[in-house]
């Protein structure tokens, strides 16, 4: 292992000690154990201090910063951070790190090549899991720990649809708002976590359930970009290059690196449009920030210069179906369900994603909103 490599295994290592129930003396050993460095528990008892500090400075101080970083600043891991993602390739760096890391602890098995023998295929949309929040009402309850359990119950559905509608292909359709992210005052006032913690979690937790799937099924995997991710707070400041989504790309990207079974591909028209076939007939998806639902086929027909059989979006957090003009529109719901923000607007929804089958026939042969409370 590099340098960078034990440094971002050590901090893993710290910030999940509880959550592993780790003594100090473990962390030791497991730190010995992968890079041959010898230390005392009481050593990284006082770098896990250090590091908790370094994080609740780089909280405070991450609404001051946007521009103008000095070499002084470099006391804060957001700061880091951000200067970073100004450029491509460090997005790119800053993933496979963090995969590459994760990866010698916690290997994916390599699973056998499966053949593509089948009349029908699914597409499962996934958004708006607002990983990193906290809500704690009447009408709802949901949090990291939450979010994994319903993830699990997700896996769990898709699992049994996709066995009794004898499909081995499952194209997943990733309509991003996985993080709470920052661009709010109550989004930041509600999230237990920072939003690299966020993003670089919730990165495992859709690759650990998308290597479940791949033990039985081909997955294809797109994504887009979206609203939550993004680092500038204000929209009008801010850069599609300046999104945490990215990260997500990477890091499956090196995750999967020696999983035959896993595809994912990269967007045609732009990173915030995704578009692909399924058994003939072509589909295309957005997060929905940028387009209303009336408007989203027309939108996408005009803009594009092709007719698309299904149209996929996300973003307002409840279910919906419609077809205009011959094309089918189907809206996901979210995995957080009814949020303060939601509450607030007199709006409610249980949590869901949708799961679409198709034939070469019918692009949407039968449509599962999978109720994950």
């Amino acid at each position: 292992m590099t340098e960078k490599e034990i440094k971002y295994y050590i901090e893993d290592l710290l910030l999940h000690k509880e959550e592993n129930k780790m003594t100090w003396n473990q962390i030791a050993d497991a730190v010995y154990d992968i890079s041959g460095i010898r230390a005392t528990g009481n050593k990284y008892k006082k770098q896990y201090y250090r590091l908790k500090k370094r994080k609740a400075l780089s909280e405070i101080d991450i609404e001051e910063k946007k521009e103008g970083y000095k070499a002084s600043d470099a006391l804060t891991q957001a700061n880091a951070i951000y200067r970073r993602i100004s450029r491509e390739e460090t997005i790119k760096e800053i993933a496979q790190d963090c995969a590459k890391t994760i990866s010698e602890r916690i290997p994916f098995q390599r699973h056998s090549p499966i053949e593509m023998a089948s009349d029908k295929e699914a597409i499962l949309q996934i958004s708006d899991w607002h990983y990193g929040v906290d809500v704690d009402s009447y009408w709802n309850k949901y949090n990291p720990s939450i979010a994994k359990k319903r993830v699990a119950s997700l896996l769990s559905q898709v699992k049994y649809y996709c066995e009794l509608n004898n499909v081995n292909v499952i194209n997943i359709v990733n309509l991003s708002d996985l993080i709470a992210g920052r661009i709010h005052l109550t989004i930041r006032l509600n999230s237990r976590i920072d939003v690299i913690t966020q993003i670089i979690e919730v990165s495992e937790l859709l690759a650990q359930f998308i290597d479940s799937l791949s033990e039985e099924y081909i997955i294809n995997y797109y994504d887009t970009l979206d609203n939550h991710s993004r680092i500038e707070p204000n929209i009008n400041n801010s850069l599609d290059l300046e999104s945490l989504t990215r990260i997500t790309f990477w890091y499956l990207k090196e995750r999967f690196i020696y999983n035959e079974n896993v595809r994912i591909y990269e967007n045609t028209f732009s990173d915030d449009i995704i578009a692909f076939e399924c058994l003939g007939h072509k589909i295309i998806a957005v997060h929905g920030d940028k387009d209303k639902p009336e408007k989203v086929v027309g939108n996408m027909t005009m803009m594009t210069h092709q007719h698309y059989d299904l149209v996929l979006t996300a973003h307002l957090h409840h279910f919906s179906a419609d077809e205009q003009n011959e094309t089918l529109l189907i809206s996901n719901g979210s995995l957080m369900g009814t949020d303060d923000y939601a509450q607030k607007l007199r709006l409610s929804a249980k949590p869901s994603q949708n799961l679409i089958f198709a034939t070469k026939e019918n692009v949407c042969e039968s449509l599962h909103r999978l109720v994950l409370e």
